[in-house]
């Protein structure tokens, strides 16, 4: 059990403070950077097919320069962001650049409130990290704050430090009686940051903050605001609090020494990934997908029943000492936690792996859900006095059960080091109260696969001998590669490190223009790391395996570009495909293969997959592979707004086929 801090639904504080008008964005581009090869298909990733965009003005502010004489230059920077950023100052507009210049003797930018109102990058200059400081004892302070109207910024290579409440604060409008077609601020880029000792928590993200990406980032000793002493019940402090912020991406992060939870998503957060992390030394739980929330923060016209997080994914990540649960679970549904790696957890309560039950503040209309729908593959559990995995019940309001159903759980690898690893239940009808995994497994039918044993691991977690992980995994659409993005073989490796890398494959990875919501997938490495590059442009997780040269029985997945085809001319689309009727057809269309407008322009080809079997009207992919499903927006029911997306994940398919686009079915097959 655990005190009332743990069962309490988190509040959003009353600091929360209602942003001005929206201004209209203006889309920028810098296109100097873009290579003359790149420059066709950039255009249409910038949504300017036809438009030369206007270039963002970069403005710098210095801890020696003067907001009286500077100007803004280089050579003559302002002194601080509170001048560039004052609407009243009239000195930024959307989409602009606001460089630091931080001094050898001075990198420090001592102020709070630092306030996005536009659409902006603010980063440090290429020499030196700036550092941004907020005092924790200035009263209802944070740090930085993003407003909506500033949705599509970046904050880039900054450290970022105190803020009573917070270092990194995304405002909202959004109210679910006041303002229910409001937003916060989204389409948000956070790279390469050091946020530490912060009052409360370290990034806040509040209802209808979304598609916000936060990587390479350091979080670390956040809840400094609080006294020495002060018990660990009464504190709320995590590294990354989302409440209700659908679309979240946190990867590739060092996360630890928090107060309370590294990271969790709840609210009725959707489509959340939590991967490539390293969490430690947390002072409740490393990462919950979902938690306990108060009703008045849900969205309840698309989530009813009140579910805490939906269709979470924590994959490739190591947690390692947490008080409470490695990875927890709350009223979640339809989530999937992989591949990941936990060490010494659970010791003052819960477990590695834990069902708990929500609250909601004890409010009658409030759904409280069990998890539903959650599947375990894949991970590695070493404990040293925690249990392994339990699932919560309470008597409380009529009864509250931490899981629907039995468990999905299975090709997992367990120990503990003060004895067998402990598996729970306290469900009613259980007989599961504290027992082995070989009386967990004949009970919940799960956990055929799963196998319990030591494993010696070495400081970053990686096994030192693979016996027991190496290639004993299952493999799922939805983990790709590793902690360190090695890419997978299959069978995988159980845990978040993979020791053998797949060889002769390339990566299919999806991403998002978030001001056009316009999809788009490349194999191409060098058009992934300009895309995260250019603001507007986000990852969405999804990822798929192709080859990545011919073999016998295997074709080229040829991409064309059709130019201003979309938004009365202003944007294209990208079209793949590796049927040869389909190649053929589209090549009649565009026999010398020229670029103009509305004809397909082959770009050549990004990998080379099997095709799928077709029988009757069902089409599957063979052994070792799984169907990659197209689906596209086209005119019928989204005027002027075409785009085609190409997904492993069936149940994404179905869902834009419910939303109102056209479902293709099995066009191609990647890669287990």
């Amino acid at each position: 059990m655990t005190g009332q801090r743990l069962l309490a639904g988190h509040r959003i504080h009353s600091t929360y403070r209602a942003a001005p008008a929206a201004t209209p964005m203006r889309c920028t581009l810098l296109m100097k950077r873009l290579s003359r090869l790149a420059v066709a298909t950039m255009m249409l990733l910038a949504g300017l097919a036809s438009t030369a965009p206007a270039l963002a003005a970069e403005r710098f502010v210095s801890t020696t320069g003067s907001d009286s004489t500077g100007n803004g230059s280089r050579a003559a920077p302002y002194r601080t962001l509170s001048r560039v950023l004052s609407p009243s100052a009239g000195i930024v507009r959307a989409g602009d650049v606001v460089t630091l210049l931080a001094t050898a003797s001075n990198p420090v930018f001592n102020e709070c409130d630092v306030r996005l109102r536009v659409p902006l990058t603010i980063r440090s200059d290429a020499a030196r990290r700036a550092h941004i400081h907020c005092d924790i004892q200035t009263p209802d302070s944070v740090t930085i704050q993003i407003d909506p109207d500033a949705s599509g910024s970046r904050l880039s290579n900054l450290e970022i430090s105190g803020g009573r409440y917070y270092g990194i604060f995304l405002q909202t409008d959004w109210d679910v009686q006041g303002n229910p077609g409001g937003r916060g601020a989204s389409n948000i880029v956070i790279e390469d940051v050091y946020v530490h000792d912060t009052g409360r928590d370290a990034i806040k993200i509040t209802p209808k903050s979304d598609y916000v990406t936060i990587r390479r980032a350091e979080i670390a000793r956040s809840g400094a605001g609080y006294a020495p002493g002060t018990p660990l019940d009464d504190k709320n402090a995590e590294g990354i609090d989302n409440v209700n912020g659908s679309f979240m991406i946190v990867e590739d992060s060092y996360i630890h020494d928090t107060a309370t939870t590294g990271v969790y998503f709840k609210g009725g957060a959707t489509d959340v990934i939590v991967q490539r992390n390293r969490i430690e030394n947390v002072g409740i739980a490393g990462v919950l997908v979902g938690f306990d929330t108060s009703p008045e923060y849900f969205d309840t016209v698309r989530n009813p029943q009140y579910y805490e997080a939906i269709r979470g994914i924590v994959r490739n990540n190591v947690i390692r000492n947490a008080n409470y649960a490695g990875i927890g679970l709350y009223a979640a549904q339809d989530s999937v936690v992989a591949n990941n790696t936990v060490i010494n957890t659970g010791n003052l309560g819960h477990a590695a792996l834990y069902f708990g039950v929500t609250f909601q503040d004890y409010e009658p209309a409030a759904g409280r859900p069990a998890n539903r729908g959650v599947v375990l593959r894949n991970n590695l559990v070493q404990q040293q006095g925690g249990d392994c995995i339990r699932i919560r019940y309470s008597d409380e309001l009529g009864g509250l059960s931490g899981l629907a159903g039995t468990v999905d759980s299975d090709f997992n690898v367990f120990h503990a080091a003060s004895g067998a690893c402990v598996f729970a239940d306290a469900r009613p009808g259980s007989t599961l109260a504290g027992s082995g995994l070989a009386a967990w497994r004949t009970a919940m039918q799960a956990d055929g696969a799963s196998t319990e044993v030591a494993v010696a691991l070495d400081s970053t977690g990686r096994p030192l001998s693979g016996g027991a992980t190496e290639g004993r995994g299952a493999p799922l659409p939805a983990v790709v590669d590793d902690l360190q993005r090695v890419v997978r073989v299959s069978p995988p490796d159980i845990g978040a490190h993979q020791v053998t890398a797949a060889a002769g494959v390339r990566v299919m990875s999806e991403f998002r223009h978030g001001e056009l919501d316009y999809y788009f997938i490349t194999a191409r490495d060098d058009e992934k790391l300009l895309l995260d590059s250019v603001n507007g442009w986000q990852r969405t997780g999804a990822e798929f395996k192709v080859h990545a040269s011919v073999q016998t029985g295997l074709h080229g997945i040829a991409r064309y570009y059709f130019d201003q085809v979309a938004r009365g001319g202003q944007r294209g689309s990208h079209f793949y495909t590796a049927i040869a009727a389909e190649k053929d057809a589209l090549a009649a269309l565009n026999p010398g293969n020229a670029r103009a407008p509305r004809v397909p322009f082959a770009e050549g080809e990004d990998g080379y997959v099997p095709l799928p079997t077709v029988n009757g009207s069902v089409a599957s992919c063979g052994a070792g592979y799984w169907p990659i499903y197209r689906a596209f927006r086209g005119p019928a029911r989204f005027a002027d707004d075409a785009n085609h997306r190409f997904t492993t994940d069936a149940r994404l398919h179905e869902r834009l086929v419910a939303a109102g686009w056209d479902g293709e079915g099995v066009k191609l097959c990647a890669l287990r």
